[in-house]
């Protein structure tokens, strides 16, 4: 590990190399401490503590200045400032993974008036709730793409002889972009709407239609 460290800060400092090898491995593995740290929630749950840890400064601060409207005031803005920061993964779920039921539009009252007459005339029943996890629809729909990102990830420590830096670089960033196809196919597969009121035939669905569409890229691979 401290030798695939080394060997990628000799590649930076390399100036026989050209810069595009130096930027793709830049991306590489800034792209892969992301997804790391995405998913297992490290500088979130650090940005949570220090957001919690702060509130409570304030909140202390603002009975010790209660007879300080001005500063009160200041506090109240710079609490609400904090207490409404957002993590970068908080904007990331909230931009692309987002499920269904988090989309709320809020529609005028002549529509919200027609739709209860039509719902009415034609005996509609309320939707159920989208009681899908997130990740049981990203797994359904990208198993054998996450073990396959696994693979890739451990290969590099198996046989350190064998994968040199370039082959590293390689495989980090076919597995970031697998990653990302993984994120887009969750997205799209939270458009399907819950089938027959059980979330787990949505997931054994996404499991079908993902085995199909590897088999298929594998016979278009075959040709």
């Amino acid at each position: 590990m401290f030798e695939t460290i080394k060997n990628f800060i000799d590649l930076i400092l390399d100036k026989s190399k050209h810069w595009t090898l130096k930027l793709a491995a830049s991306i590489s593995i800034l792209s892969l401490i992301l997804i790391i740290d995405y998913n297992f929630k490290l500088s979130y749950n650090h940005f949570i503590e220090s957001k919690l840890t702060n509130l409570e400064k304030i909140e202390s601060l603002k009975k010790s200045f209660t007879s300080n409207p001005s500063k009160i005031k200041s506090l109240n803005k710079l609490e609400n400032e904090i207490f409404y920061e957002k993590h970068y993964s908080e904007l990331i779920n909230k931009l692309f993974i987002s499920s269904p039921k988090n989309i709320k539009v809020k529609p005028d009252k002549t529509e919200i008036t027609k739709i209860k007459k039509l719902n009415t005339d034609l005996n509609i029943v309320k939707n159920e709730p989208d009681n899908r996890t997130y990740l049981s629809m990203f797994i359904s729909t990208n198993l054998i793409w996450l073990i396959a990102i696994l693979i890739m990830i451990a290969l590099p420590f198996t046989d350190k002889q064998k994968f040199n830096l370039k082959t590293i670089i390689n495989l980090y960033s076919t597995s970031l972009i697998i990653t990302l196809m993984c994120f887009g196919f969750t997205w799209l597969t939270f458009k399907i709407p819950i089938l027959f009121g059980m979330p787990f035939i949505n997931y054994c669905l996404n499991f079908t239609l993902h085995i199909l569409s590897i088999v298929g890229l594998s016979k278009l691979s075959d040709k």
